[in-house]
């Protein structure tokens, strides 16, 4: 049984791309276990890119990610791939569901890559819990295509749950839905911080949908991280 991620350290997170200009300037947080956190921002201020560093899919120009003891980037390659999917799980805001496959085959889809197993039966239990929980028993043999963009996102995120990740990683979750499909897709990622006690991270420059979190970090246009609101507020 894998050990649950009690901490996420960003320390002296710094990243350059290749005109040399800074997106990020000395990023250091600490995220524990079940937190709820948001990261504000302007357009092209470094959000995307702080998440992509955090969640193992762009190595900083500088600085490190640890989750407790393990330094990620330090880690051989085929390490990295199997620490992403076994603890991660990731939400887009364009879906990104395989169009050839239904609603069901796309939720397991991450259940045939590999990395730790689980019983075929506790699996499908899961995936049924989940359909239940998100509302698309009814969906479940339907296409992409055939869906709205609330049950499109409702399914991706049953997708990045089912292999059970230690943390939810959101890029602009509610991007691409009105009002009260993102309201709605909030109280579903609300639920499942609280049901699940996922740590879950979104990036967002929506003031609503940061309020929803406990947590709330703005990113400067000078790509410095600070905290506006704690636990505590």
């Amino acid at each position: 049984m894998r050990e649950s991620i009690n901490t996420i350290t960003i320390e002296n997170i710094s990243h350059a791309y290749r005109d040399d200009e800074s997106v990020l300037r000395n990023v250091n947080a600490i995220f524990e276990k079940g937190d709820s956190i948001s990261i504000m921002g302007t357009s092209g201020v470094g959000k995307t890119t702080l998440l992509k560093i955090m969640s193992g899919l762009m190595k900083p120009s500088d600085g490190k990610v640890l989750f407790d003891h393990i330094d990620y980037y330090t880690l051989s390659e085929k390490k990295q791939i199997s620490f992403r999917r076994d603890n991660f799980g990731f939400v887009f805001q364009s879906f990104e569901l395989i169009s050839e496959l239904t609603v069901y085959e796309n939720i397991i889809f991450p259940l045939l890559l590999g990395g730790k197993k689980e019983k075929k039966a506790a699996a499908k239990e899961y995936a049924e819990e989940l359909c239940g929980a998100l509302e698309l028993g009814d969906l479940r043999s339907r296409y992409p295509g055939e869906l709205s963009g609330g049950q499109q996102q409702r399914t991706a995120i049953a997708r990045a749950l089912i292999r059970r990740p230690e943390i939810l990683f959101c890029d602009e979750p509610t991007g691409n839905l009105d009002q009260s499909t993102s309201e709605a897709v909030m109280n579903l990622l609300t639920q499942i911080n609280e049901r699940y006690h996922t740590t879950l991270i979104i990036v967002t420059h929506d003031r609503e949908i940061a309020a929803r979190t406990r947590k709330i970090y703005r990113m400067s246009e000078n790509g410095v991280l600070s905290e506006e609101r704690g636990a505590s507020c």
